[in-house]
């Protein structure tokens, strides 16, 4: 949290005392929707890749396999990465929102006049935390893609691991073979994020 905030904080205090407020607001919208959209694409395509490459046994054990909250792991890989990539998408559309809002307003303009309050305290104050809003959200996104990447290493460790215990032991009865798959689930489930 602090981090995210730390850096919305600083970047908004810089952009406050730019004398050209709106156009810094929609360069620096433009830079962070490219990295948006790098983002949203390769987490989408690491998703793809994952579902088709897991064999039918690993899903199999996969979805067997319960965490403390009593959901299969398959389940709960699949909804972290839905969260992150319908996050993303959600950042995606309210950077270009913030665009089209900075391309089509004055540099001038003053939301006080609007209503007939013109005070220029009133209108630093909303700019203010308007523009901490909208960069601690992106930055708190930007700092979710630990967790992304963690699951997917975590992932791809068990799955390699549930692959050589199947080569090592393919003589194994089911029941021993489930007994393996749950200490190695157990062992990665510890250090979830």
């Amino acid at each position: 949290f602090w981090i995210p905030f730390g850096l919305a904080t600083m970047a908004t205090v810089i952009i406050m005392v730019s004398q050209n407020m709106v156009e810094l607001t929609g360069k620096i919208a433009n830079i962070l929707l490219n990295i948006q959209l790098a983002l949203f694409g390769c987490i989408f395509a690491v998703y793809s890749l994952i579902i088709g490459f897991l064999s039918d046994k690993v899903l199999k054990i996969y979805s067997q396999n319960v965490d403390s909250e009593n959901k299969s792991l398959l389940k709960r890989y699949t909804d972290d990465y839905g969260s992150a990539l319908f996050l993303y998408f959600f950042n995606i559309a309210f950077t270009g929102i913030v665009i089209i809002i900075c391309e089509c307003i004055d540099p001038a303009f003053r939301l006080t006049k609007v209503f007939e309050l013109d005070n220029l305290m009133v209108d630093n104050s909303l700019a203010f935390i308007l523009l901490v809003v909208y960069l601690f959200f992106s930055f708190r996104i930007f700092y979710e893609l630990k967790s992304t990447i963690y699951n997917t290493i975590v992932l791809f460790n068990s799955t390699i691991a549930l692959t050589f215990v199947r080569f090592m032991d393919e003589e194994a009865t089911e029941d021993e073979q489930k007994i393996i798959a749950n200490i190695i689930f157990y062992t990665m489930s510890q250090r979830y994020s």
